[in-house]
């Protein structure tokens, strides 16, 4: 509590001048309109996380910062998270985990899945924060690897992908299911872009990523407007793809012609 608050807040107290009243969580003071408690006051707090993770990142945030820019006391921060990998993990979680998780349904797999790639690039923009954390200080202090990080802030959410190829499977567009690595493989390609440039992944490499890479594994076809692009063969044809072939483990049949 600054020297103004503080003389504010005994003020109300000895004249009865109302105006500023203790925060719900008893530390720190905040005009009486504005007055927070439960869930209200928690979001004040992990926005104020979040906005101090982006200017501080891991290793600069501290509760003290947290709670004065959330204009609430530590104790209400300690009382929730008692250190800071737990804060952050929950700044985290409702930065980006909070909604439930929707699942594009645009008809086709290759709109869905551009849908997926685009909302997950989206975290690109706020790059500088996310960098602290995955690649800061926080595994160092927490002992803890990007996958449990990851497996933390999802859970047991649905895999997005998986869905999308079953429903393109009862489409007639793929016909079994996928490998576990085709299935992850174009978020793992954007992912990585995104960390070796620190930047969103451009449209252009998204589609191209959905159009080269994973389409020609997932449905043993490339997409119209890019046949016979990368430099590689149109398997539009119809004929056996190598590629769909070595995704199922199913060997390509031979060559029209050949016993």
């Amino acid at each position: 509590m600054n020297a103004s608050d503080h003389n504010e807040y005994f003020s109300g107290l000895v004249f009865g001048m109302g105006g500023v009243v203790a925060d719900a969580d008893g530390q720190g003071t905040i005009p009486r309109e504005t007055r927070r408690r439960g869930p209200a006051l928690e979001k004040a707090i992990l926005d104020a996380g979040w906005r101090e993770l982006a200017g501080a990142g891991y290793a600069g945030l501290t509760f003290e910062a947290v709670a004065e820019r959330a204009r609430t006391g530590k104790a209400a921060l300690y009382r929730r998270w008692p250190n800071k990998e737990s804060l952050v993990l929950a700044v985290l979680s409702q930065r980006y985990f909070n909604a439930p998780a929707t699942v594009p349904d645009t008809g086709s797999l290759r709109g869905d899945v551009l849908a997926v790639l685009r909302g997950a690039n989206r975290l690109g923009d706020d790059a500088p924060a996310l960098i602290s954390v995955l690649l800061g200080a926080y595994f160092d202090e927490t002992n803890t690897t990007p996958q449990e990080l990851r497996a933390h802030l999802l859970g047991d959410r649905v895999d997005t992908m998986a869905l999308l190829v079953e429903r393109a499977i009862a489409r007639g567009e793929v016909a079994a299911p996928l490998p576990r690595r085709v299935l992850a493989l174009p978020m793992d390609l954007v992912r990585l872009q995104f960390f070796m440039t620190f930047q969103s992944v451009p449209d252009e490499d998204i589609v191209d990523i959905v159009d080269t890479v994973f389409l020609p594994l997932a449905t043993g076809t490339t997409h119209a407007g890019d046949a016979g692009g990368a430099g590689g063969p149109d398997h539009t044809g119809g004929g056996p793809d190598p590629a769909r072939a070595r995704a199922t483990g199913r060997r390509a049949g031979p060559a029209a012609g050949r016993p």
